[in-house]
């Protein structure tokens, strides 16, 4: 298997090579210029035909040029494909078994192994229903990852070949991904197999003496993982509060805001009054009205001002409070992260432990029954 690894790893590079050498955009740019020459080069027979033909200028020169770069490409791709066929699929079904039995209940990794071949399957087929007959391109075949707004403004068949190239090394890419993962669940059912046929061999006190052992990891585990989960609690319990003090702080900064602008409307309606008591003369009944009305805005003034007094004060509270918690921010927000990373780190340890307990109590069961 190690070299079907390396042969993975190499086809992988091989098509980082490829891909590194094409621009989508610049390949849009010269397609089109030869789709105005030729209406017909609107796929790889076309432009295989287009250099058949067309007379060399110094205006087709460059097109020529690159027409027969793009074309290599292709038939590369082509190559490549076969390639992953013979030295990788091949390879990859004759370790699983050109018949793959019907998976039992429960057995997973069959399942996912049956996944990841038809998944290879399709992608191999459509990647043929691109590249084989070299006629009109079907854009339903190309894979979202091979989407470039940067040509949408491009006529249908300039997208089209413009595309077929970059599409064609996604699939591939995908393909090897894929062929990767495959040795990855065929490796993963290999030692499933071999714990199974040890918990197998294994007499019946050991595997007692196994279960045992496993719930009693399975227990301090749990009691770990709740004591960090009350710790992880805490802490955000603690950044909502950061959170609630913020947002007060906010709330009284709008309230006064609006006190301090009501206290200059209240400021300058005292100087209307006192200018109008300067020419009021001996009308005394119209100075009376005016004194009432002072007494009462100056109520209403000494009234806010008491108000923004408590805002003032409620306001000060809440940012030193908030000056606190911004200040030991930055150390509950890493312990945070930490706790975060070791509930995943134990939740992920009682998941293997409980499945280790659930085959030793599946092995248990036909020696109890004995």
């Amino acid at each position: 298997m190690s070299t079907l690894v390396q042969e993975i790893d190499a086809f992988k590079e091989r098509i980082r090579l490829c891909a590194q050498d094409y621009s989508t955009v610049s390949s849009a740019e010269k397609l089109e210029r030869i789709l105005s020459i030729d209406p017909q080069a609107n796929c790889v027979l076309g432009l295989r035909a287009f250099i058949g033909h067309v007379k060399p200028t110094s205006k087709t020169k460059e097109l020529v040029l690159y027409i027969k770069w793009y074309l290599d490409s292709v038939t590369y791709i082509k190559e490549l494909q076969e390639n992953f066929k013979t030295r990788i699929l091949r390879l990859l079904e004759q370790s699983s078994g050109s018949k793959r039995k019907k998976s039992p209940p429960g057995d997973t990794n069959s399942k996912h192994l049956q996944t990841v071949a038809d998944q290879l399957k399709k992608m191999m087929h459509r990647l043929s229903l691109l590249l084989d007959k070299e006629g009109p391109i079907n854009m339903k075949l190309f894979s979202l990852e091979s989407e470039d707004n940067s040509i949408s403004g491009y006529p249908v068949h300039v997208q089209a070949l413009s595309r077929l190239v970059p599409d064609s090394l996604h699939k591939l890419k995908f393909s090897a991904q894929l062929a990767t993962d495959w040795l990855t669940v065929e490796a993963e059912k290999r030692m499933e197999s071999q714990s199974k046929a040890v918990i197998a061999s294994q007499p019946k006190v050991t595997l007692i003496n196994q279960l045992s052992q496993i719930q009693y990891e399975i227990k301090v585990v749990e009691d770990e993982f709740e004591h960090v989960s009350e710790e992880l609690q805490c802490l955000l319990e603690r950044e909502e509060r950061a959170n609630a003090i913020s947002s007060e702080n906010q709330a009284l900064e709008i309230k006064l805001s609006g006190l301090l602008d009501k206290r200059i409307d209240a400021e300058h309606e005292l100087d209307d009054i006192k200018a109008l008591l300067k020419t009021v003369g001996s009308n005394q009944a119209f100075r009376e009205k005016l004194m009432q009305d002072m007494r009462a805005k100056r109520m209403r003034y000494y009234e806010l001002e008491s108000r923004i007094r408590i805002l003032e004060y409620q306001r000060a509270i809440t940012v030193e409070d908030l000056c606190v918690e911004l200040e030991v921010k930055p150390s509950w927000i890493r312990s945070t992260n930490n706790l975060q990373d070791k509930c995943i780190s134990l939740e992920s340890s009682l998941e293997a432990k409980r499945l280790e307990r659930q085959k030793l109590e599946l092995a248990l069961k036909p020696i109890s029954d004995d």
